[in-house]
């Protein structure tokens, strides 16, 4: 018999009344900054919206052994007809978390995943639970799917999403320099930039610099991204006000590693990184695009790489992405995955229905427009993506 208890945390005080708890659980157990406190409460505020939080929190006794932050929110489906209830994970959406999954132990975590389990197959509550980038070998995908596959009423279906290539550092930078597409090319610009005044990398960690480092990268990423229609990951000014804060919080938890490559008196290129102990996860990045003859954003990359591998941490996470520039660094890939369970009403039918719909049309538009038309449907794609996900949140 599982001796373990499930209990819910919801509503708009969930993440306050579990904060100090949460807190150490995360820091017990070096959970991704994905699953802090610190992450997810100013996503909450900035770009939750009208997400409600469920927080499942499993305890042995008095003790807390795991955290699942999920948020419930109501679907319109169609006129008349009754909307849908989703619960998907905290933090899913605008924000662009990987790894979202059971915080918890690994001495606890097959038990907690039964209970957590058991406890969702009970719950008469909600229409529709996906929960999306999961890696694809968590163990809470066979955990409810056991539970969930066999059971009357209910359609499971696992559906690939993302592939995050990462980079593993034990082989040393040397080995990895050498063994990526970029080896030659590297050495060449850092030597054309090595003979540049004032050429060097600069870190900042500590909580009183990373207000001035995060508007610096901001202003060359968003730089960056501008001739592609803005950047997803801050091209909202909500976007903006929730990396503000949580950049501010993972700092003081010292989750949190701003990367800058300077030259001739001016930050040239800055790259975003959260850190939990173990793994170097390089969120966004951003270059000066009058310096793309030098290649700044890729020398960065390599000094940031190379400093994850001499720190002697595990891995250098590129996350989600099929950009090319990518794969000519990393040694590995880990991918997610999409787990639905639906139950079989006509509401929860029809919303899929839609959804398929779109992304048919999307596909559909990639094959047959031009090379000039597709970058347009693009930039238009982005714009529009970026305003809906806020606004469905709002």
């Amino acid at each position: 018999m599982n001796r373990m208890v499930v209990e819910e945390v919801s509503g708009a005080e969930a993440l306050d009344e579990l904060r100090h708890d949460w807190k150490s659980l995360h820091r017990a157990n070096s959970g991704i900054p994905f699953l802090s406190w610190e992450w997810l409460s100013a996503w909450r505020r900035w770009l939750g919206g009208a997400v409600e939080p469920r927080i499942l929190r499993v305890r042995d006794g008095a003790r807390l052994v795991a955290l699942l932050p999920l948020a419930s929110r109501e679907v319109a489906v169609a006129p008349g007809m009754r909307p849908v209830r989703r619960l998907s994970f905290l933090g899913d959406g605008p924000g662009g978390a990987d790894y979202l999954d059971l915080l918890a132990g690994d001495p606890d975590r097959e038990e907690a995943l039964r209970a957590i389990s058991d406890y969702l197959a009970a719950d008469r509550s909600f229409d529709l639970l996906e929960l999306d980038g999961v890696a694809a070998g968590s163990p809470l995908l066979p955990a409810l799917r056991r539970n969930f596959e066999g059971m009357a009423g209910f359609t499971t279906v696992i559906t690939p999403r993302y592939v995050c290539p990462r980079i593993e550092l034990k082989r040393g930078w040397t080995k990895i320099l050498s063994e990526s597409g970029r080896g030659e090319n590297y050495r060449r610009q850092s030597r054309k930039l090595a003979a540049l005044r004032d050429y060097g990398l600069r870190v900042r960690t500590e909580p009183g610099e990373i207000e001035d480092a995060f508007e610096r990268f901001l202003l060359l990423h968003e730089d960056r991204w501008s001739p592609e229609g803005g950047s997803d990951a801050t091209g909202h000014e909500r976007l903006r006000a929730f990396h503000r804060e949580a950049v501010a919080l993972l700092a003081r938890a010292g989750m949190l590693r701003f990367e800058e490559l300077w030259v001739e008196g001016g930050c040239r290129a800055s790259i975003y990184c959260l850190e939990d102990g173990r793994n170097s996860y390089c969120y966004s990045s951003g270059y000066d695009r009058s310096w793309s003859r030098f290649s700044p954003g890729m020398i960065l990359l390599g000094l940031s790489i190379r400093s994850a591998a001499e720190r002697g941490l595990e891995y250098y996470d590129l996350l989600r992405g099929s950009e090319p520039y990518k794969f000519q660094w990393a040694n590995e890939l880990r991918e997610t995955v999409l787990l639905r369970i639906s139950r079989r009403r006509l509401s929860a039918r029809a919303l899929r229905a839609r959804e398929s719909a779109g992304d048919w049309l999307r596909d559909g538009a990639k094959r047959m427009l031009p090379e000039s038309g597709l970058r347009r449907l693009r930039r238009w794609f982005r714009e529009y993506r970026r305003a809906a996900e806020l606004e469905r949140g709002a």
